[in-house]
């Protein structure tokens, strides 16, 4: 980056080689214009492909650091089906009739003129001509590393290159990335992996240069970048961008920056393991972690959110908007309920069962006294949280979720209370560390799955429920079934009442003999909707033995 202080205005060819010389990656071009100057026009600098995460169209640098991403231009939200989409190139006229201006007016949009062969896309949308550059279209979907953003523009692009299995299942995908890969790069990698569109759009990047460069001989060997968008269907944008009207009287709209899409992802649930936290990385401003080769982010550059979803306690307030998750800084909405789940594959993460606290279950409700009159109390969730949100993360374990909605509607159940465990993001589930017994084995209901071709085992998962019914406190641990499965069961302890803190020793005790007596297990399938029979024949159980147990007198 030149001294001084200067805004990215546009994005241009990138550079494979040049004569004789090997490049250990391709370089691209980047339009700077110095800011507070207006009589020194925009010049170019030569950046590494992997810095093209941070070097979107309107951030501001002083020297050789990110000062500032200030917006840059106006925000709106576009929906277009993606066979609309036409592909060009900057410097062509809109159309073909007489007195057309050019696609990108040069008069109120200078800083493209030393690359009008740089590639855009084109589609019209309510009348307006929507104009795409391609560089950013490859930073938005494709710009989580520049581990990934190199090898997508290298001329051999392989994903087997950035992981080294992946498995789709159910909806439940994982995929396990090369040791060289940040994890970060998960979400775009599985896309890859596991959409035809995905793969096709992130081959065509480095198939467009090696095809452009082609043509030259010798000298600078210099392309432009050209990409289909990763997805099928129609999808809806939030962007950021110029509204630009020339002469011509035909309205366009130049998008400077994507800041979300509502594409769907191909599964419901996905495990990330990665064995790199990111070296030498600094956070992205969608909330991931990229290696770009610069001093430090700017102030205002978020953190990620945990699982890459946003937290479903702010989702009432924003119901009625489209892209809900756009306030967190969240790329993909279609992550709003489909959890991220990050693994190391270096450590496993496992608990004795002497480090947890000694008190497994709360005595003080173990009398009776749930503090409930008879009265009917409304469902009760953390921060108050809509129940429609309570989404199961894999679909085996949604007939448990579906039941605990159905309870709600009963008038001789007074009170539920999911029990968010400490250091968890999800307030209705939890990743279980593997929980040994003092001799250091590992309780078998709380061993991670491993996924074929891998080595790295996922946690499994758990929901922690506190119910009052009929004036009986009773707790509800519900372990997430496996795959090959057909019934899952329901634990249930009457007269007991989970704590936070305590909730992985009640677990460990309750699977073992030192959990209390009178312990209900209720069935539920895995697998398809939560009938009327099962759903009568685990309530009635439930019911039952809350009757009994205050009939105990215990």
């Amino acid at each position: 980056m030149p001294q001084g202080r200067w805004r990215v205005v546009w994005h241009g060819d990138v550079m494979l080689f040049r004569s004789q010389v090997t490049w250990s990656q391709p370089t691209i071009n980047v339009v700077l214009h110095q800011e507070g100057r207006t009589s020194s026009g925009p010049i170019s600098a030569s950046f590494a492909i992997a810095q093209l995460w941070a070097l979107r169209l309107g951030s501001v640098w002083q020297d050789t650091e990110l000062v500032q991403t200030e917006p840059w231009g106006e925000e709106r939200e576009l929906s277009f089906p993606v066979n609309d989409v036409g592909h060009c190139v900057a410097g062509v006229p809109l159309t073909s009739e007489a007195g057309s201006d050019f696609l990108i007016p040069f008069g109120l949009f200078p800083h493209h003129r030393p690359h009008t062969r740089a590639q855009c896309l084109r589609v019209l949308v309510d009348g307006v001509h929507v104009i795409l550059p391609a560089i950013e279209v490859i930073r938005f979907y494709f710009g989580s590393s520049g581990r990934l953003i190199k090898s997508l523009f290298s001329s051999r692009f392989a994903p087997d290159d950035l992981c080294i299995s992946h498995r789709l299942s159910h909806g439940d995908a994982t995929v396990e990335l090369a040791p060289d890969v940040p994890r970060s790069s998960g979400v775009d990698i599985a896309r890859i992996v596991f959409s035809e569109e995905a793969l096709r759009a992130a081959r065509s990047v480095g198939r467009s240069l090696v095809a452009a460069s082609s043509d030259q001989r010798g000298g600078r060997q210099s392309s432009y970048a050209r990409v289909e968008l990763p997805y099928s269907g129609t999808a809806a944008l939030k962007v950021r961008g110029l509204s630009l009207t020339a002469g011509d009287g035909q309205p366009r709209f130049l998008v400077t920056e994507i800041l979300a899409c509502s594409a769907r992802f191909p599964w419901t649930n996905l495990n990330v393991i990665a064995s790199l936290q990111g070296k030498g990385t600094v956070q992205s401003a969608d909330g991931g972690e990229s290696e770009a080769e610069v001093s430090k982010p700017a102030p205002s550059i978020a953190r990620r959110v945990p699982g890459n979803a946003i937290d479903p306690r702010e989702a009432s307030a924003k119901s009625g908007l489209r892209f809900q998750g756009y306030a967190r800084g969240m790329r993909f909405t279609d992550l709003w309920n489909k959890p991220v789940i990050d693994i190391d594959a270096a450590q496993r993460r496992q608990l004795n069962v002497r480090s947890l606290p000694a008190a497994a279950f709360d005595s003080t409700s173990s009398g009776g006294s749930s503090g409930v009159d008879g009265r009917r109390v409304e469902l009760f969730l953390q921060d108050g949280c809509d129940l429609n949100f309570v989404q199961s993360p894999i679909e085996a374990w949604s007939c448990f979720f579906d039941f605990i909605r159905a309870l709600d509607k009963e008038a001789w159940v007074q009170q539920i209370e999911y029990v968010q465990l400490p250091n968890e993001f999800y307030w209705h589930y939890a990743s279980l560390p593997e929980i040994s017994d003092s001799d250091g084995v590992i309780l078998r209901e709380t061993l991670g799955d491993t996924a074929p071709g891998t080595v790295t085992r996922t946690p499994r998962r758990a929901s922690f429920v506190n119910l009052t019914v009929r004036n009986a406190s009773l707790a509800m641990i519900s372990l997430a079934p496996r795959t090959a499965e057909p019934h899952q069961s329901i634990m249930v302890w009457p007269g007991v009442r989970l704590e936070s803190g305590q909730a992985l020793r009640a677990l460990h005790d309750g699977l073992t003999a030192s959990g209390p007596q009178g312990r209900l297990d209720l069935p539920l399938p895995c697998l398809g909707q939560l009938t009327d029979q099962a759903y009568r024949t685990a309530a009635v159980a439930l019911l039952r033995g809350a009757r009994a147990w205050r009939r105990s007198g215990r």
